[in-house]
């Protein structure tokens, strides 16, 4: 009953993440057509008026201004964006195999709950001294423009800073490979590493809308929020085709998690999954791509097809293992077992024996079911072409 009970939650947890990301997809991809119809490209030296409230995709090199940003409590700074402090912890984690458990201990900035360990020895720290931070720069120029507190928040820190020597180091900590650290060359659990890491953008790129001297977040017919900035020099097209491309990734990944909770690792369950996903997904796509809908409805009742054939093979597979021996309790005697071998002799000049018989429906049973899974097999990869024709999907 508990299985019975936790199948259905997981199609229901399934159903509601493959019906959310679909509704999610289809917005995402009226947003950017949204986009690439409205947005216009303008320069950055000049502020026009025209272009107030209009969504803009501008460009230039970025001025701080000869601003440091600080990190007050460590004392370290630079001429940038932002800057962000990382915060790690030298925690245990744990993994399960096939029942059996395993434990590595590992650096990580989020605090793992060992409360629920198999190992109960295995205990790892429920608060960090320092917690990790992020710090702006105040003024921040595109050109003429000024960049708004969302798109400094959004600046990707991705270069580490290098320890000049001048920082302020907490009693117990030294330090040690560019991290203030009160950890040794063996570090041991609950052991703390600090890390600073800036945005090393000379020029950058932004989409969003043109208010005043700044910039506010465009918000889509369909209520998508976009505010995006990138590193470089970028055009429109080639903001849009980053935003198709994560977009494409999100969409993956939860139809496969969506997937996943539909079904289970076995064929059947699997199979069940993954028709009961392309169902979500025919009703999500049929307004705006009926194609596409079309094409997955066809895929559908092959695998509808395919599914009965491993339903039909698996009952035919219990009907042979039901086809054993009879007990000793039917065991005739020696006596009445010589009578009847006369019998027995004179009928196998005349007829097979059962077991021959049985030998020859199942030799039948098993070549019809190979010429079925053939039949199948060339019907959905026929389909699976048909889909890759029509289907481009962002």
């Amino acid at each position: 009953m508990s299985s019975v009970i936790t199948g259905i939650l997981f199609i229901i947890i399934g159903t509601i993440l493959l019906a959310w990301n679909e509704k999610n997809n289809v917005n995402n991809i009226k947003t950017v057509a949204e986009i690439e119809k409205t947005a216009i490209e303008i320069k950055s030296d000049t502020i026009n008026s025209s272009n107030e409230g209009k969504l803009i995709v501008t460009n230039s090199k970025v001025n701080v201004n000869d601003e440091i940003v600080v990190d007050k409590e460590f004392n370290i700074g630079d001429k940038t964006i932002k800057l962000s402090r990382y915060v790690e912890v030298y925690q245990w984690e744990e993994e399960e195999h096939d029942g059996k458990y395993t434990y590595e201990k590992k650096w990580s900035e989020d605090l793992i709950n060992s409360e629920n360990f198999d190992d109960t020895t295995k205990v790892n720290p429920t608060i960090k001294p320092y917690e990790s931070l992020s710090f702006t720069a105040d003024s921040v120029n595109l050109g003429v423009f000024e960049l708004s507190d969302e798109q400094k928040d959004n600046s990707k820190t991705d270069q580490a800073l290098s320890l000049s020597g001048s920082e302020y180091l907490p009693s117990g900590y030294h330090e040690q490979d560019n991290y203030i650290t009160n950890s040794g060359d063996e570090p041991q659990i609950r052991d703390v590493r600090i890390s600073f890491y800036v945005n090393d953008w000379s020029n950058a790129s932004v989409l969003a809308v043109q208010t005043g001297n700044s910039f506010t977040s465009f918000v889509s017919k369909v209520g998508k929020t976009v505010n995006r900035i990138e590193g470089g020099i970028k055009t429109k097209a080639e903001i849009i085709n980053h935003i198709k491309h994560e977009n494409k990734i999100t969409k993956w990944l939860l139809r496969l998690l969506g997937n996943l909770a539909s079904g289970a690792v076995k064929s059947v369950a699997f199979l069940m999954g993954l028709i009961h996903s392309l169902i979500i997904i025919i009703i999500s796509w049929f307004v705006v791509r009926p194609i596409l809908s079309i094409c997955l409805t066809i895929l559908t009742v092959v695998l509808v097809i395919i599914l009965i054939n491993v339903l039909h093979k698996n009952k035919k597979s219990e009907m042979m293992n039901q086809v054993t021996v009879q007990p000793n309790n039917n065991q005739v005697t020696n006596e009445q077992a010589q009578n009847s071998s006369n019998i027995i002799n004179n009928n196998e000049s005349i007829e097979p024996s059962n077991n021959t018989v049985q030998e020859i429906n199942m030799t039948s049973i098993s070549q019809n079911e190979s010429s079925i899974e053939q039949t199948a097999n060339n019907q959905i990869n026929t389909t699976t072409d048909n889909k890759n024709d029509n289907n481009q999907v962002f």
